[in-house]
Order: structure tokens, then C-alpha cells, then sequence
């Protein structure tokens, strides 16, 4: 019985990503890995009120490793890995913080270790400027780095 259940849990998590993998918004690849936007919606809640001009979104991610071979989870992207672009066009990074509530519950987030062709979702949480009508997230694989790939996100 155990087994059966811990089965349709696995099953309902693979339905689950293949589902919204489906309604990806950008999309990139690179060498080890391919990326997918998938979410990106306006916070409601916040316990730390964003600047004049700014709101929060919560911006949901796909990852899956196609390197081939098990990579360790600080190899993989995460939050650290993103920026986004504000008005006067620096990078800026992820908002810590917030008090925005997040249902990670809902997420299939990544263990120590991802496997080869392993999906996990993880999310950031970006101060956005109100006048944008899209934001341009960046991937490096290096935190000094030069992007590695650029999305383009319309609110």
C-alpha cells in the first residue's frame, strides 16, 4: 500500500510539471540545462511594502538537466543564478524579505543531488518597476558573469 502510494505521488508530481510545462512563457537552453519560465504573477501580500513606482512578482521557473550526468543542486540554477533588468537598465537581483507568501508546497523543488533529465521548479520574487509592461530576466552560470541566456516576461 505504501508503495502504491508513494507511485501515484510521483505520478501526480510528473502530471503536475508536464501540465505546466506546457504553458511556458520563455524559454532557454544552454549546454547542461534547459529553462522555462512558467509564472509570473503580481503579489498580493507583502509584509515589507516595495519602493514608490515598484510592485512585487513572483516569477516560477523550470529546471531540467540535460548534462547527462547528476549534478549538485548549488550547480544548478537558483535564485542567484537570475536578474532582471530595472529602469536605468541595471541587473538587479532576487528581493529578500518580502513577506510575500509562496506555496512551495505546490512546487516540485530540487533535492541536494538532480538527476540526469530531472525537472525541478523554483521561484523568484523580483521588485518590478509599475511602468514596465515586460521584464528581462537574466541566466548566468557565473555570478560575475556575462548572461548566458535572456528572457523577455510580458506582464
Amino acid at each position: 500500500m505504501k508503495n502504491i502510494i508513494s507511485l501515484l505521488m510521483a505520478l501526480f508530481i510528473f502530471l503536475t510539471v508536464q501540465a505546466r510545462a506546457s504553458n511556458n512563457l520563455a524559454t532557454g537552453k544552454t549546454d547542461q540545462f534547459e529553462i522555462a519560465f512558467i509564472g509570473f504573477e503580481k503579489a498580493e501580500k507583502w509584509t515589507k511594502t516595495p519602493k514608490k513606482g515598484y510592485s512585487y512578482y513572483v516569477l516560477t521557473y523550470q529546471v531540467k538537466n540535460i548534462s547527462g550526468t547528476a549534478l549538485k543542486h548549488r550547480k544548478c540554477p537558483y535564485a542567484s543564478s537570475f536578474n532582471h533588468a530595472d529602469l536605468d537598465g541595471t541587473r538587479n537581483t532576487w528581493q529578500r524579505s518580502t513577506g510575500v507568501p509562496v506555496d512551495e508546497s505546490a512546487l516540485h523543488l530540487p533535492g541536494d543531488i538532480v538527476q540526469p533529465d530531472e525537472v525541478y521548479e523554483d521561484y523568484l520574487i523580483y521588485a518590478i518597476p509599475d511602468s514596465f509592461n515586460e521584464v528581462e530576466v537574466f541566466y548566468s552560470k557565473s555570478s560575475y558573469g556575462k548572461p548566458d541566456l535572456h528572457f523577455t516576461l510580458k506582464k
